[in-house]
């Protein structure tokens, strides 16, 4: 009987052994890392430059554009991704599809690209200026609008054959642009500038924000509710207009560089050091979510309350289809 149980004690040592080699291997192997669970996964962008746009006009069909005239594109969600000829080594800075053949760029020293066939080839428009270009948004097929250095609006009715300046009543740097129909639309700026229209950019009139530092990004869901964020994760909120801005708490201190929001109530932020914050009340509270990266993140595109991409430094591209929750 002593015998049996003298095997059995040393059958159970070995197997006990075996299973903390097996761990110390797997931890071995995970080069002592520690992995957390996330609702965003990293997509493999097969490239290591900076990008800093992302647009996807469905849950399949995407672009990103960025660093020496980057130009990516996707037709399955983000799970593999192809380069474009943009046919310049201008750093790209914005992208807007408003189908997937119809979709046009903004970048440094005045670029404007365009394509009608899903990027195959895209065509030069003729901007009028050399200043860099950021922000661009187009409301239909015909209508849009850029923005970029010294106080530079550019307009067009004619999907970018012609391109107008339409006076922005400032000369400071613009990054970003929201419109909500063909006339109501807002523009966010360095020292705190945010212009506003409601005749299609024909005349723009300032909106004090009381903020003297850079507005990164703007996000509006209606005529009334929007969202623009800055450095050390500030996020201002507006429900009339933008003319009040009220400072809401993002519990992060990250500088923050992208917002998109799907409604008026749900939407994200995003910035440095892979930081992603999410909100479900409007910004009342904001939660940090898993990004799974401490590469900065310069832009972020929803399509959904749940299907949505994040893209920055060293050809990061994030995607989540659960709004980003664990």
């Amino acid at each position: 009987m002593k015998t049996k149980i003298k095997t059995l004690c040393l059958i159970m040592i070995a197997i006990l052994f075996s299973i903390i080699s097996c761990n110390k291997d797997d931890s071995d192997d995970n080069d002592g890392s520690l992995q957390f669970p996330s609702g965003w996964s990293s997509m493999d962008s097969g490239i290591d430059k900076i990008l800093l746009g992302v647009d996807f006009i469905d849950s399949k069909n995407g672009w990103a554009v960025g660093q020496d005239g980057t130009i990516l594109h996707t037709t399955d969600a983000g799970r593999t991704w192809s380069k474009q000829t943009s046919g310049t080594v201008e750093w790209l800075s914005g992208v807007h599809f408003i189908d997937k053949n119809k979709g046009w760029i903004s970048g440094w020293g005045g670029k404007i690209l365009h394509t009608t066939n899903g990027g195959d080839t895209w065509t030069e428009q003729t901007s009028g200026t050399s200043s860099s270009l950021y922000g661009v948004f187009f409301i239909n097929s015909l209508k849009g609008w850029i923005v970029g250095d010294q106080g530079i609006v550019l307009n067009t009715t004619d999907a970018g054959n012609t391109w107008n300046t339409q006076n922005s009543t400032t000369s400071n740097k613009l990054n970003s642009i929201s419109f909500i129909n063909s006339n109501a639309g807002w523009i966010v700026g360095v020292y705190g500038t945010i212009i506003h229209t409601t005749d299609g950019g024909n005349t723009w009139a300032d909106q004090q924000s009381g903020f003297t530092n850079s507005f990164n990004s703007v996000c509006f869901t209606d005529n009334n509710t929007g969202w623009v964020v800055a450095c050390a994760g500030r996020i201002f909120h507006t429900t009339q207009g933008g003319e009040n801005l009220y400072d809401q708490s993002s519990g992060t201190s990250k500088y923050l560089f992208g917002v998109s929001f799907f409604d008026g109530n749900i939407g994200w932020a995003v910035g440095n050091d892979g930081t992603i914050v999410h909100t479900i009340d409007a910004g009342s509270t904001w939660t940090e979510q898993i990004s799974q990266t401490t590469n900065h993140l310069k832009s972020v595109c929803f399509i959904n309350k749940d299907v949505g991409w994040a893209v920055g430094h060293n050809g990061t591209i994030l995607h989540t289809e659960n709004g980003g929750d664990i």
